[in-house]
């Protein structure tokens, strides 16, 4: 009878040693597995990538038909164009973003004039190649049917993204979205009296979509070069408006 009680003793022991092992194997895997997969809404905060230090080996620029470049639901991207001098655009930005070389430096100073004046801009979008666009587009489509995603997206091979002299900017004081309200953040504001001093143009204008062809973009800049972008946003006109302008003087 002794020696029963003692296996049975042992017995018990034993089960409740591996239990405890195979309860603490999958707590821990239950651990990982809500780690790992956790919602997204669960993330109250936006990374922000920080910028990558790169080395310059570029040493083009772009000719002023290059930057004048008119892109838009009329005027396709020439085929296989691809930007020769995109470089790595150094700023804080919610993705890795690529810009021609000196739409990219015109971009630093920009920023740092906002800097300057107490605002912090965030890049959100550069260039794109075809395949990305297609994504874009695609996505768009899905979201709000083609109609709709037509007024905000381009096709692929019809988008300024491509020509590695656009940029999406944004804010904290918008979360970090590309939506109107931008426009009526002092960031935005900033950016809408300034931007031409620097190069860049807000490409889609409010109240211009029937000559864009794009709802009201503050987000959206085109880089020019000085002169052209300060003559376009003084005159409170648009790209298509200033080529065809300087066409019929020429």
């Amino acid at each position: 009878m002794k020696i029963r009680v003692k296996n049975y003793k042992r017995f018990y022991i034993t089960v409740a040693f591996f239990a405890a092992v195979a309860a603490l194997i999958i707590w821990g895997i239950f651990s990982l597995v809500f780690h790992v997969f956790k919602p997204a809404a669960a993330v109250r905060s936006i990374e922000i990538v920080q910028p990558v230090q790169t080395e310059d080996t570029s040493t083009l620029s772009h000719e002023e038909d290059d930057l004048l470049m008119l892109v838009n639901k009329q005027n396709a991207i020439p085929d296989g164009y691809v930007p020769a001098d995109l470089v790595t655009v150094p700023l804080d930005s919610l993705r890795e973003i690529k810009l021609c070389l000196e739409a990219s430096d015109a971009l630093e100073e920009l920023f740092a004039g906002a800097a300057a004046q107490g605002y912090q801009l965030i890049c959100c979008s550069g260039y794109r190649d075809y395949d990305t666009q297609v994504e874009v587009h695609n996505t768009e489509i899905n979201t709000y049917g083609e109609a709709a995603a037509d007024l905000v997206s381009a096709p692929a091979g019809y988008s300024e993204h491509e020509t590695g002299l656009a940029v999406d900017i944004t804010s904290a004081s918008v979360n970090y979205d590309l939506v109107e309200d931008f426009g009526n953040t002092p960031e935005g504001q900033w950016v809408a009296d300034h931007a031409a001093d620097y190069g860049f143009i807000i490409r889609y204008p409010n109240g211009r979509e029937s000559v864009t062809g794009y709802t009201y973009e503050p987000w959206h800049l085109r880089y020019v070069g000085k002169d052209v972008a300060k003559e376009i946003m003084s005159q409170d006109t648009t790209l298509e408006e200033y080529l065809e302008s300087k066409a019929s003087n020429s």
